[in-house]
Formats: structure tokens, sequence, C-alpha cells
């Protein structure tokens, strides 16, 4: 007979290692979802400064057509909203000639914190100020893209705002690059001899037979994880055309002879592009390690489980020897 006390089951080291697999599960599991969480809605307190490269600009003053060196800047920001998921976006769009300011647009819209759209049957206001004159306009915002992309945008085409013409065009995906060390989608949109609207339309002076139209091509670096955009390039071309036929005639990249408003190709400058790669490198890296966290945390749960399936192996183990050795 066997006088050999018992084998005992380990049971204060697996409770030790059920709440360290416990801790290990809900950290690999939980953390990268609930910082996710914070992360993804759009930020209430946004405060981006753009800055565009000095490039040739025809614009309009009086009754000429003046050809010079100019730069567009823009500041946006945002703002709590009247609801936790809603953010008041706010941009401000100075143009200038040489070092002169000749031109502002300013619009503020009422967006979805997730999504980035705007809130349906919100209010979207615009003031532009132009050669002394000014006008303030507000409607219902149409549903599309503006100041930002959502977080995680997707390969497809979002219905973009443009300020001009106060209505949506598709911009579409076209092809992933990578910019630095970010994984970037490209969009691009075309606008083909639309009338303008809102604001601008008010204080752009009047022509007999003429009206004004407006052409542009826009290319957006998006990055694909965080939605942040990492450049613009477009070409915008504000003119006056009798009709609609002869605006579609009248070439994007090129001034038009008499009719040219604004004529400009344009892209923000290296240190704009900077800053908003560092940017997104920075949240892309955070990700990165959130992912690695995650993995490790998970893979530990494991070893832990395992680990406790084999003390809980080698006590039964045990237990069937010292039977074994009463029967003999």
């Amino acid at each position: 007979m066997d006088t050999t006390a018992a084998p005992r089951l380990p049971r204060r080291r697996l409770a030790w290692l059920g709440a360290l697999t416990l801790v290990a599960f809900l950290f690999g599991s939980f953390l990268a979802p609930m910082v996710l969480w914070f992360l993804e809605p759009l930020p209430r307190d946004v405060d981006n400064t753009y800055v565009t490269e000095s490039a040739p600009m025809t614009v309009l003053q009086g009754d000429e057509a003046i050809t010079g060196t100019g730069h567009l800047e823009q500041h946006e920001r945002t703002s709590p909203g009247a609801d936790r998921s809603e953010a008041t976006a706010q941009s401000e769009t100075r143009v200038f000639l040489g070092d002169e300011q000749i031109g502002q647009l300013r619009e503020e819209l009422t967006v979805d914190r997730g999504a980035t759209f705007p809130v349906p049957g919100s209010p979207a206001r615009q003031l532009v100020e132009l050669g002394g004159t000014s006008a303030d306009f507000e409607s219902e915002a149409p549903a599309g893209l503006r100041h930002f992309f959502p977080f995680g945008p997707e390969r497809r085409s979002y219905a973009y705002l443009d300020p001009v013409t106060r209505d949506t065009t598709p911009l579409d995906f076209v092809d992933e690059v990578t910019v630095g060390s970010v994984e970037a989608y490209r969009y691009t949109q075309t606008i083909e001899a639309q009338p303008v609207a809102g604001a601008l339309a008010e204080v752009l002076p009047p022509r007999p037979d003429q009206h004004p139209y407006y052409s542009a091509t826009r290319d957006l670096l998006v990055d694909s994880r965080t939605g942040r955009i990492l450049d613009v390039d477009g070409t915008y071309h504000l003119y006056y055309a009798a009709d609609g036929w002869e605006a579609r005639q009248t070439s994007i990249s090129e001034p038009a002879a008499g009719r040219t408003i604004f004529q400009q190709h344009v892209t923000w400058d290296e240190a704009t592009k900077a800053t908003r790669l560092d940017d997104a490198e920075h949240l892309s890296a955070m990700l990165r390690t959130l992912q690695v966290l995650a993995w490790i945390g998970t893979t530990a749960a494991v070893l832990l489980v395992l680990r406790m399936m084999y003390l809980v192996w080698k006590h039964r183990r045990a237990l069937a020897a010292r039977a074994a050795r009463e029967r003999s």
C-alpha cells in the first residue's frame, strides 16, 4: 500500500494563472478597441493650417485680368457641437496675390464626428469677401464630405462638396500609394463647367450676356488608416461664359482671355505636407503598437491557459500513478 501523501492540485497557482489569463485576455481583446473608440471620432479641437506653394495666378481685378505669383492659406478648426456626436467645422481660406490678400472665404458646417459628413438638415454657412464687397450665404448642408475624411476611409467614391458650386461631385478612389511610411489612398475629382453658386455668386461683378462658371480638378492623398489628408493637388478656374457650351470649351489649365476671374494650379507647400505626414505617421505608429500589444496579450492568454491545462494534466497523471501503485 502506498503511504505517501496524495498529490494535491495546485489551486493557488491555478488561481493566479487564471487571474493573469483574464488580465491578458482583456488586455489583448479590449485595449485596442477602447483606444480606437477614442481615436475614431473627429476631434473637437482640430486646429490646422495649410499653405500652398507660390505659383502663377491669374485674377480679375476690376475689368483687368492680372497675372502674378500667388498662394492660398487655409485655417480649419473644430469645436464641440450641440450633441456629443457632432462637431462644428469652420474654415477660412485666404487668397494672396504676391503679399496682398485679395479675397477670403469662410465656411461653417455641423458634421457627424464618426462619418464626418454634414449632419442631415443642418445649416451650412458661407461668407465671401472679394474686392471690397462681401456676401453671407446660408443653406441646408449638402450630403458630402468637405473638410475631413472618416477614420479608415474606403476604396470607393465619396460625394465631395465644393465651396464654389455649393454642390457635391463624386470624388473617386484611384489607387493606393506610399507616402513616407504611410499607406495612402489617392482620390480624384473633376468638376466641369458648373455654375457658380452661394456667396461667391453674389459678390462677382455681373456682365451682360455672360455668367460665372467654374471648372476644377482635385487630387487628394488620404492616409488609409486614419483618414488624415496628406496632400492636395488641384487646378481651379473661375470664369465668365455666355452659356454652358462656351463654358465646356474653356480650358481648366489655361486662363481665358477677357473671361478669367481666377485661375491657378495649387499644391500644398513642403512644410504643410511634412506636418500632415508627421501627424499621420505618429497615429499610424500608435495603431501598430496597439496591434502588437493586442497580439502579445492574446498570445500570453493562450500560453497561460496551456500552462493551467498542463498543471491539471500533471496532477491527474500523479493521481493515476498513485492509484496504480496502490493496486500493485
